[in-house]
């Protein structure tokens, strides 16, 4: 299975501008090719897949102002965004019904705020670098990025927007281990309101638990009666 080790980039970081440069260098490459997909979506019925979205790019300014390697990941992940609308749209074609509105063809990043995902796979990532200082170095982005996961383990490495910042997100795989469990063994949980959860089981000298939910029931509450109204204006 796949998880993910994060690190919350703040505004104050060093290394906060040149993920903030790059970020924007990738909404734009995604605005160009949103504009690839769109254009062919409307005018010709059609679906651009990765292949021609990267001709068509390649040469771009757009394209040219990621490093190749992270500029080709990036791409991918419009594809997937366009073919999963496209998916959608099918459903909603078939049975209108089970969609609650029609679907829109995703839209463009603003032109000066928008920010993109930055996504690193792990032969963009300074092999040799990280045997000798144990730190990840996105290619063509000059910042380190200290981890805990072992080489042989690191999948990839993404960085996402935030209205805080940047979260840095590496991706790691790990091997499931089972858990020692007895299969002839049952446990039973009832779920409610005032008793959040009442959970019993067969399992020999197991105690009954009852989980009040009254505090969560008195937050949630609170919530509605002065929080929300705010919110709504």
């Amino acid at each position: 299975m796949q998880l993910v080790e994060r690190h919350l980039i703040r505004h104050q970081d060093a290394r906060f501008a040149v993920i903030d440069r790059a970020a924007f260098a990738s909404k734009n490459l995604y605005n160009q090719a949103n504009y690839q997909i769109r254009q062919a979506f409307i005018h010709e019925g059609t679906y651009l897949p990765y292949a021609a979205i990267f001709h068509r790019l390649k040469h771009h300014e757009a394209y040219c102002a990621l490093p190749r390697k992270s500029a080709m990941p990036s791409s991918f992940n419009f594809t997937t965004i366009g073919a999963a609308f496209l998916r959608v749209m099918e459903a909603y074609r078939e049975d209108p019904s089970a969609i609650t509105g029609r679907p829109k063809i995703p839209g463009y990043q603003d032109k000066t705020k928008g920010r993109f995902l930055l996504i690193y796979e792990k032969k963009a990532l300074g092999k040799r670098v990280f045997k000798r200082t144990g730190k990840l170095v996105p290619s063509g982005l000059p910042i380190e990025i200290a981890t805990q996961i072992t080489w042989e383990a690191i999948a990839q490495v993404r960085i996402v927007p935030r209205a805080d910042g940047y979260m840095l997100e590496v991706v790691y795989e790990q091997e499931i281990q089972p858990a020692a469990v007895t299969s002839q063994l049952r446990v039973a949980v009832d779920v409610g309101v005032n008793v959040l959860a009442a959970i019993t089981s067969d399992k020999p000298g197991f105690v009954p638990r009852l989980v009040s939910g009254k505090p969560l029931k008195s937050l949630n509450q609170c919530y509605v009666r002065s929080v929300q109204p705010k919110l709504a204006g």
